[in-house]
């Protein structure tokens, strides 16, 4: 975070803090944000977004695809593949 805010007025958005929740910040940058994240609610509820999210996602990457979707998906990547042949 290069810039001091707090509140609803962060200029910070998911995407760094996705990046922050990564560990693909600059050592120093995940300090300021660490900093932070302790003064400021909204934030710590993106974060917490955040990482819930990227929860669901691996638990739902586990999970076998229905055949049917399997399927279909299978078919479509072979129709794009030939497109670019």
């Amino acid at each position: 975070m290069t810039r001091r805010a707090a509140g609803p007025h962060c200029p910070v958005g998911l995407e760094h803090w996705s990046r922050f929740t990564d560990r693909d910040l600059p050592p120093d940058e995940c300090l300021r944000c660490e900093e932070h994240l302790k003064t400021c609610a909204e934030c710590r509820a993106r974060v917490r977004a955040v990482k819930d999210t990227i929860g669901l996602c691996r638990r739902v990457a586990r999970q076998a695809l229905p055949p049917r979707v399997k399927a279909k998906a299978r078919t479509r990547v072979k129709a794009l593949l030939a497109e670019d042949s």
